[in-house]
């Protein structure tokens, strides 16, 4: 249908969102996505570097407890992480 492939789009553009946010934070902490996902485990979760390349990639989308994680390891927002301004 019509609405389904409109929230698949919206699906999809949310995922690249979240992965160019994911990237430009990595960057800016100058951290790599294998140390990403090291820092991922030394809090108890069990993520490996290609789940954090599917992520930076906008292939997957991680559910809201690890996505809080991400935000308190790269120091930024949740919020801007899913495409916020600011």
């Amino acid at each position: 249908t019509r609405e389904g492939a409109e929230a698949d789009a919206r699906s999809i553009r949310a995922n690249q969102v979240f992965g160019h946010r994911l990237r430009t934070a990595l960057e800016k902490k100058e951290m790599s996505q294998s140390e990403l996902a090291r820092r991922m485990r030394a809090r108890g979760w069990a993520i490996s570097h290609p789940v954090v390349s599917r992520w930076a990639h906008g292939k997957r989308w991680p559910g809201v407890p690890i996505l809080i994680e991400i935000a308190l390891v790269v120091e930024c927002s949740v919020g801007w992480l899913l495409g916020e301004e600011g």
